[in-house]
């Protein structure tokens, strides 16, 4: 090991560069290295390194000129990239960038011969007005190609590109002589003025209530329209397009568009979901993630509108489809029926014997209320009635909605708060009444203190949602006593024979 010493000490300064003593002065190389003598170490040491208090440099060799560091050889280990290429940064053959791919973009997919999906998928949208999309979105769009081919549906405004550019693969957008707008709300329609930029020949089909919607959105004095009507046809060639107005089937002017050849029904927001996924078709995804999710679009976009999703479906068993092909989520082309069927289910708010018991809470008075009430439930339901607790504030509306749309009976509790029921509560109940779901029955409860008002704020939102009041507002001072549970346990029981009075084995 190196002894310090103070080599200025030991020689004479000189304005000359130092040069260290004859002994060292010469270097060995590897090659002249003593070897060792039947396996014992000999006193060789490789040549030690002066320190660096010793090393004089000049301040040119210290920064290295322009021109060495230009000629410099860059060290073999520093050849290998230090990290892996970014995923969106691919390239194509000949190492030149694909110019303009997002790394969200899918092409284009065929849905039966001459039929093809165009849209968007939307992997990052969580908000959606609203409606909680944990798994994202799709805006579908779809070309059908014929003698005068015709696009069904656009796309929301910001992927007018994607969707003009996914066309563009298939055929010249100057040579789509129609377009299709099932539905004017701009998720659908923003890609409109775009679309009809670039595909200079087209005409735009739609009824005449999307027309005068479509004329407030945009500036159509340019656009060619052609209003059709319920049994109108457009022929394209070999298929033809058929119209079926579904009026309030979510807005007014909504429509859907049939091909007798192919069986084919584009239903536009009807049988859709907010699923975000590469796979296109029902038979490609898991069957319990889809149906969850397109029971979640019935209740959060067509609660409201029961009836008209009623004879929508009703006209759509008429019609007998081998594929639907909705405005958002994957195209249906195995599970049909079964759709179908839900779909009866969930249009008219069918109950199943489910129990549901949501609440706010400030002290835990409210809390230890709600969970009396489960277990009241429980207790008398056992396991024939499904029952199912949720703090308001940790859960969604949107996943609330999709639990009441076939809940048999429910209670809502919220403590008082500056005379009146918990914010979060109070936004929760303002969802659900505007969504109307029927043939519903439960109360409501909470905790107060020295004011009254909470639960009684939410009894009232009960009446406006036409809600049977299966007993008075449960109402407790402060902290629950014994007694008080007792009776929160009691109230279960209501609810666990009402679900199973309407819902009979």
């Amino acid at each position: 090991m190196w002894r310090s010493c103070n080599w200025r000490s030991t020689r004479r300064r000189t304005p000359s560069i130092w040069r260290p003593p004859t002994s060292m002065r010469r270097r060995r190389s590897w090659s002249s290295r003593p070897r060792t003598c039947r396996g014992r170490r000999t006193n060789w040491r490789p040549r030690r390194r002066k320190p660096a208090s010793c090393r004089r440099i000049s301040k040119r060799r210290l920064r290295g000129s322009r021109s060495s560091r230009a000629t410099r050889r860059r060290p073999s280990w520093r050849k290998c990239p230090s990290r892996s290429p970014r995923p969106h940064r691919s390239r194509a053959r000949g190492g030149g960038r694909r110019a303009g791919l997002r790394k969200d973009r899918i092409m284009n997919r065929k849905i039966v011969e001459g039929v093809h999906w165009v849209g968007f998928v939307d992997w990052n949208v969580r908000d959606f007005h609203g409606y909680v999309t944990d798994r994202g979105s799709t805006y579908n769009s779809y070309l059908v190609l014929d003698r005068e081919p015709a696009l069904v549906d656009a796309v929301k405004a910001p992927y007018a590109a994607d969707l003009l550019r996914n066309v563009s693969e298939l055929v010249q957008p100057a040579d789509i002589r129609w377009v299709v707008c099932n539905h004017a709300e701009p998720d659908h329609s923003g890609a409109l003025p775009a679309v009809m930029a670039a595909c200079t020949n087209a005409t735009l089909v739609c009824d005449q209530k999307c027309r005068d919607v479509l004329a407030i959105y945009y500036d159509v004095a340019n656009w060619k329209f052609r209003i059709v009507k319920t049994g109108d046809s457009l022929p394209l060639g070999k298929r033809t397009l058929e119209f079926i107005e579904t009026p309030m089937a979510h807005w007014p002017e909504s429509m859907a568009t049939w091909i007798p050849q192919d069986r084919l029904l584009f239903s536009m927001d009807a049988f859709g979901q907010h699923y975000a996924t590469s796979a296109r078709f029902d038979d490609e995804v898991p069957e319990g993630v889809l149906l969850f999710e397109a029971k979640t679009y019935v209740a959060n976009i067509l609660m409201l509108y029961s009836m008209p999703v009623a004879k929508a479906v009703a006209a759509v068993r008429k019609l007998d489809p081998a594929v639907i092909c909705p405005s958002h989520g994957v195209v249906w082309r195995n599970r049909i029926p079964a759709l179908l069927d839900l779909y009866d289910q969930w249009a008219a708010c069918q109950p199943v014997r489910k129990v549901v018991v949501m609440y706010d809470t400030m002290w835990k008075s409210t809390e230890a209320m709600a969970e009396a009430i489960v277990h009241g439930a429980l207790a008398e339901g056992g396991p024939a009635v499904e029952v199912k607790l949720f703090h308001v504030r940790a859960t969604t509306g949107t996943r609330l909605a999709t639990e009441m749309l076939d809940a048999a009976a429910f209670a809502a509790g919220s403590p008082t708060l500056n005379g009146t029921l918990m914010p979060a509560m109070a936004d929760v109940l303002t969802y659900l009444k505007g969504l109307r779901p029927a043939h519903k029955a439960g109360f409501a409860f909470g905790s107060f203190g020295w004011g009254r008002g909470g639960p009684e704020e939410v009894e009232q939102y009960l009446n406006a949602m036409k809600v049977e009041l299966l007993r008075p507002v449960l109402k407790l001072n402060y902290k629950p006593s014994p007694a008080g549970l007792e009776e929160c346990r009691e109230a279960g029981h209501l609810l666990a024979r009402h679900a199973l009075k309407v819902c009979p084995a």
